[in-house]
């Protein structure tokens, strides 16, 4: 088999795969092509297929056994293809999936409004407080607990975005999308926590915020964390609070939880929008 033979048995069996990742594995065999020469074996264009679907789905620690079990096999071509390294080749990077469970999915799909077949990607959703609100009330006397959960659950998720070197996709059913950077993912994300944090004040009322515990002392420790991104002093904020008369269960709960924070906390926003 010719290599554009190769491409073209690649290009049908990969057509189900985002066309960023199909173009990935184009590009790494194209390198395997070159290493074997003008000619394909069936052999080769099978163990070829294979390494181009697991590059594909992100299997790298099959991917890693794969190229293992080659450098040892007793065909030549198949040895030589031991030697194709994508990440040198191609300085790919496996795409990082967001995983949005429950309830925070629910939150999300509370704002899918525009279109319910999860066909129009990210234009399918109304990201604002009206619905956020609507989706916390149903729940009736655990709307807030569930509002906290789906917030503590968007932190951990967007935490685990920022220092990502690839890019990054949604679930299939929500939010569909791969956006090329984690900049641009937490770009997008930034209209959820303002709506989120609008709809937890409205919800939680009095129970999550109140004025007279928005001291300068409050103010200024908000404005040090949310500036220098610095979660190691919420323990100190909760004592701040506390300081102030606040009593709030889940607010000063999750400031000394100690959770996965490292781009947003809901607390420092809610406070800095109070």
């Amino acid at each position: 088999m010719s290599r554009a033979g190769l491409s073209a048995t690649v290009a049908d069996r990969l057509h189900f795969f985002r066309a960023a990742e199909r173009e990935e594995a184009a590009r790494l065999l194209a390198t395997a092509a070159d290493r074997l020469g003008e000619r394909v074996s069936p052999a080769e264009r099978d163990r070829l297929l294979l390494l181009a679907v697991q590059v594909s789905s992100g299997y790298l620690g099959t991917l890693a056994a794969t190229l293992g079990e080659w450098a040892h096999d007793p065909e030549p071509g198949l040895a030589r293809l031991a030697d194709v390294r994508p990440f040198d080749y191609l300085n790919w990077r496996p795409p990082l999936r967001l995983d949005f469970p429950q309830p925070l999915g629910g939150m999300i799909d509370a704002c899918e409004t525009k279109c319910v077949t999860h066909c129009c990607g990210l234009d399918a959703y109304d990201v604002t407080a009206a619905n956020l609100i609507g989706w916390a009330e149903s729940k009736g006397a655990i709307g807030l607990q569930h509002c906290v959960a789906a917030l503590t659950q968007l932190e951990a998720e967007l935490s685990a975005v920022t220092n990502h070197p690839g890019p990054v996709v949604g679930h299939d059913m929500l939010l569909d999308h791969e956006w090329p950077t984690a900049a641009d993912c937490l770009a997008y994300f930034d209209d959820w926590r303002t709506e989120a944090s609008r709809a937890l004040a409205e919800v939680g009322g009095q129970a999550v915020l109140r004025p007279e515990w928005l001291t300068a002392d409050v103010r200024g420790l908000v404005a040090g964390v949310v500036a220098a991104r610095d979660f190691s002093r919420l323990p100190v904020l909760a004592d701040a609070l506390e300081d102030t008369g606040c009593d709030s269960r889940p607010v000063l709960d999750h400031l000394r939880a100690g959770g996965r924070h490292g781009w947003f906390c809901w607390v420092t926003d809610l406070l800095a929008g109070g």
